[in-house]
C-alpha cells in the first residue's frame, strides 16, 4: 500500500502534475535512512511519499537494495529522493563541473534540511540523472556529490518529521544568506563527527556553525555569540538560562582545540538541539545576518516585533523548543 505524507492511501494530493518532454529528475538513494511509525516500528511495507511537490520519498525494493550494495558505491540504501521540476528544462551539459556542483548543493541541501528535523546525518554519494522523451526517462548521466559512501548506524526518521521535512522545503528562503547556508554545512559535519563517535570534533563543528551565525563584530566572543544567540531563541529569564549554557558549550569548544580534550555526547546533543531551533528561526527571519545581528544587539534593551515573531509556537521554524531541551538536559 503507498501512502502520502498525510498517511491517506492512494496517490496523494500533493503529487506533481505527470511529466512532459524534457522534465529532468534526480533520483537520490539516501543512505542509513530508515523510515519509522511515531511508536518505533520500522516501516516495511512499499510506500511512497510526497513531500512536496516535485519531492518524493520511496522505497526501496530488494532487488534495488543488493543492486546498490554490490555497485561501485557500496550504497546501504532502504530509500530513494526523487526531485523533479526544481531543474529547467533548458538544454543542460551535465559533464559541466559548474552545473553538476549546482545539482550537488541540490541534493545536499534537500538532504541538510531532513537533518535539522531529525538529528542524523543522512549521506547521499551519488545520484542519477534522467530525462523525460515524452514517453520513458532516458537515463542523462550520473552525479557525484563528492561525499563518501559512508557505513553509518541507520538513522530512524519518524514518519510524522516528513511533514516537517516538507514544510522547509516549501519554507526556506531560495537565496538564503550566505552565512545561514555555511553555518548549515557545519552543522551537517557536525552529526557525522557524531555519528562516527567523534564528540570532540562534532563539538568543535557545532561551535563554527554558531560562530558564524552569530560571532562577528566587536567584543570578547563568547560573550558576543552567547548573548545573540540567547536574545534569537529566547527572552526574559529563559535568555538568561540560555546565554549561560551557550557560552559554557563555547568554553568547551576552546578546551577541545587547546588542549584535544573535552565534549562529551550529551554537549554535542545539547548544541544540536540549539542548532535545530536556531538554524530555522535565521531562516525565517527574512532579512540578512547583518541585520539579524543588529535586531539581537539590541533586544537587551528593546526586542522588536520582527525579532519577537520568531518566538511564535507556531511558526514553521519553531518545532525544536531549546529552552524545554535544556531543562531536560543532563548537562550543568
Amino acid at each position: 500500500m503507498q501512502t502520502d505524507v498525510a498517511g491517506v492511501s492512494g496517490q496523494g494530493t500533493n503529487r506533481p502534475h505527470a511529466p512532459i518532454a524534457g522534465d529532468i529528475r534526480i533520483t537520490v538513494p539516501i543512505s542509513s535512512m530508515c523510515l519509522i511509525e511515531d511508536d518505533g516500528t520500522i516501516i516495511d511495507d512499499p510506500f511512497s511519499i510526497v513531500l512536496q511537490p516535485g519531492y518524493e520519498v520511496t522505497a526501496l525494493d530488494d532487488a534495488e537494495q543488493n543492486r546498490l550494495l554490490d555497485g561501485p558505491y557500496r550504497i546501504n540504501a532502504f530509500v530513494r529522493l526523487e526531485i523533479l521540476g526544481q531543474i529547467s528544462q533548458e538544454e543542460h551539459d551535465f559533464h559541466d563541473e559548474a552545473q553538476r556542483r549546482q545539482l550537488s548543493e541540490l541534493v545536499i541541501g534537500t538532504l541538510s534540511k531532513l537533518s535539522l528535523c531529525v538529528r542524523g546525518y543522512f549521506s547521499a554519494a551519488y545520484a542519477v540523472i534522467d530525462r523525460f522523451d515524452g514517453s520513458i526517462w532516458r537515463r542523462e548521466s550520473y552525479l557525484s556529490t563528492g561525499e563518501p559512501s559512508y557505513d553509518l548506524r541507520c538513522a530512524h526518521v519518524p514518519k510524522s518529521r516528513l511533514s516537517t521535512w516538507a514544510t522547509l522545503l516549501d519554507e526556506w528562503p531560495s537565496e538564503p544568506d550566505a552565512a545561514l547556508t555555511l553555518s548549515v554545512n557545519y552543522y551537517r559535519e557536525s552529526l557525522l563527527d557524531r555519528a562516527q563517535g567523534n564528540f570532540s570534533r562534532a563539538l568543535v563543528s557545532s561551535a563554527i556553525a554558531t560562530e558564524i551565525l552569530f560571532g562577528k563584530g566587536n567584543g570578547e566572543l563568547g560573550t558576543l555569540i552567547s548573548t545573540r544567540a540567547a536574545h534569537l531563541v529566547a527572552r526574559g529569564n529563559n535568555a538568561f538560562e540560555v546565554q549561560k549554557m551557550i557560552k559554557k558549550l563555547y568554553g568547551k569548544r576552546s578546551s577541545v582545540v587547546h588542549t584535544g580534550k573535552g565534549g562529551g555526547k550529551a554537549e554535542v546533543d545539547l548544541w544540536h538541539q540549539f542548532l535545530m531551533h536556531a538554524l530555522p528561526s535565521v531562516a525565517a527571519w527574512g532579512g540578512t545576518v547583518a541585520e539579524l545581528h543588529s535586531a539581537l544587539d539590541a533586544a537587551s534593551f528593546r526586542r522588536g516585533d520582527a525579532l519577537d515573531r520568531l518566538l511564535d509556537e507556531d511558526g514553521w521554524w519553531a518545532f525544536c523548543n531549546f529552552v524545554m531541551c535544556l531543562r531536560a538536559s543532563s548537562v550543568q
